[in-house]
């Protein structure tokens, strides 16, 4: 008898410890679609390593992606760059990869075009550049004077959030 309660503990104390593993493991309190990312092993595992950002600008800037992946580019002229440019693609842009971390610029491309000093964006430009200017150039390619911008400046297509974010980061590295 007392053999059969000390077996009878033992497996609800092993359900309820499967129960507790598969709770944090599928996000704990309800991060189920919609709901809170909630405490995840899964998510834990995943962002251990992961370098940490003042701002989603920064992270933008730096890596050419929100957290969420929902960045992406083409590059006219270049066939493919579509495929290749952002979620899932083969090749990945930043910001900082051609104007550098700092914002300065000067890489010079095949071309001749050399990437723009963005510390420069307001004050070095006439017209300065603006929210509405700078979103132009990032997505569209044209820049503050109507003018279009070479290859290999990408056209971004992001969020108008991360657009924004990114307009503010790049505002703190204005020298």
């Amino acid at each position: 008898m007392k053999r059969g309660r000390i077996l009878a503990v033992a497996v609800v104390l092993i359900l309820l410890g499967a129960g507790g593993f598969w709770w944090l493991a599928v996000g704990g309190s309800g991060g189920g679609a919609g709901g809170a990312r909630g405490l995840s092993m899964f998510n834990m595992m995943r962002d251990f390593g992961r370098p940490s950002y003042t701002s989603l600008g920064q992270e933008i800037f730096l890596t050419g992606q929100d957290p969420q992946g929902r960045i992406g580019y083409d590059v006219p002229g270049m066939s493919g760059s579509g495929m290749m440019g952002g979620p899932g693609g083969m090749m990945h842009l930043s910001c900082a990869g051609c104007h550098g971390a700092d914002g300065s610029g000067g890489l010079t491309f095949g071309n001749g075009v050399v990437s723009a000093n963005l510390r420069q964006l307001i004050r070095g430009q006439s017209p300065p550049y603006d929210f509405s200017l700078f979103a132009r150039a990032v997505t569209r390619g044209i820049d503050n004077q109507g003018l279009k911008l070479r290859r290999p400046m990408p056209h971004w297509t992001m969020p108008a959030g991360d657009l924004r974010a990114l307009w503010t980061y790049v505002k703190t590295l204005q020298q």
